[in-house]
């Protein structure tokens, strides 16, 4: 499979993710960090019934970044339950099926290509706001749709479904009752709601990382400072936290963010939580996993971690070199 191209209006074609915490990496430096906070937004599909492999078209309203124009929107279907082969989707991350970006206003429309093998019945895209542009808001919005493979049941009737910062979930069941012959029957309907209260949040414990100076095998080793991952989500969707590095620069010299690589760990996890720390790596001018928790086993606080090294090339000049390191959860 390949990804799904996307046609848009009033907005252009972009990267997205959840939320994001930014710090510097130095030999000997300082950092800042980036918070998001919630704001309103609203979304539609048309059609909103359609069949597997269909296009729905996607139009956003609202999805304003505090400072920096329009947000960056990833889009996932039913909480991340539909996933694209490694390294063929738009973000590292496979279960971002889509990403938009929003024009100054907050406004997009894009063609969101459905899976083949989406099962008949209903559906959500869940649109998430807040990591890959430093600073943007924070958001949670879900739109519904349906998938038949009947011929014939396309309905372009819009319908919008918003939230911000918690998600509401009604179900139905029905109920009969059935009396002996002679008698009669009554169906009554009952209904339950579930408030996706809470949030996914990720955030480190100190913006200063202090590198060492180059050993004799010309490597600078650190650490990342102390990771927090909290999700307070109600679904329970599970998540992925990477990591992307700048080059380090120093004045007009330069050492690649691809020499530098991580050795990520979990230091310690909450009660039901299951965290997988993300292979050792190198070449984090790449997003890079530093930790993942499956669907139904994220939901807690989890701590994380990670060695630093960076292969300082022999003939780089002498200098204090910084780059800035973003962390993403999603």
């Amino acid at each position: 499979m390949t990804a799904p191209t996307h046609r848009t209006r009033a907005g252009t074609r972009c990267r997205a993710a959840l939320v994001v915490a930014s710090l510097a990496l130095l030999v000997g430096g300082v950092a800042t960090r980036a918070d998001a906070q919630a704001s309103p937004a609203s979304a539609s599909v048309n059609p909103t019934t359609a069949a597997p492999g269909a296009t729905v078209e996607l139009t956003v309203a609202g999805f304003t970044h505090p400072s920096d124009g329009g947000s960056i929107i990833a889009v996932k279907i039913d909480e991340g339950a539909y996933a694209h082969p490694a390294g063929e989707g738009p973000h590292v991350n496979p279960t971002v099926w889509a990403l938009v970006e929003a024009d100054a206003s907050g406004a997009a429309t894009a063609d969101i290509v459905l899976p083949a093998d989406i099962t008949e019945g209903a559906h959500r895209l869940n649109l998430l706001t807040g990591s890959i542009k430093p600073g943007d808001t924070t958001r949670s919005v879900t739109v519904n749709f349906d998938v038949s493979t009947s011929p014939g049941t396309t309905t372009t009737t819009e319908a919008t479904t918003t939230t911000t910062e918690a998600t509401t979930t009604t179900t139905e069941a029905t109920t009969t009752t059935t009396t002996p012959p002679g008698g009669s029957t009554a169906t009554g309907t009952i209904s339950t709601t579930v408030a996706n209260e809470g949030a996914l949040t990720i955030s480190v414990a100190s913006t200063d990382v202090a590198l060492s100076s180059p050993g004799a095998d010309g490597v600078a080793t650190g650490a990342l400072p102390g990771v927090t991952v909290t999700d307070l989500r109600a679904g329970n969707p599970g998540w992925d936290a990477t990591g992307q590095s700048t080059d380090f620069v120093s004045g007009s010299n330069s050492i690649s963010a691809d020499l530098l690589g991580w050795a990520p760990r979990v230091d310690s996890t909450g009660d039901g939580q299951t965290v997988t720390a993300g292979a050792p790596a190198t070449g984090l001018g790449d997003a890079r996993g530093l930790a993942s928790a499956a669907d139904g086993e994220g939901r807690g606080t989890a701590q994380l971690g990670a060695g630093l090294a960076l292969d300082i090339p022999g003939d780089t000049p002498a200098g204090t070199y910084r780059a800035d390191i973003v962390l993403t959860v999603i």
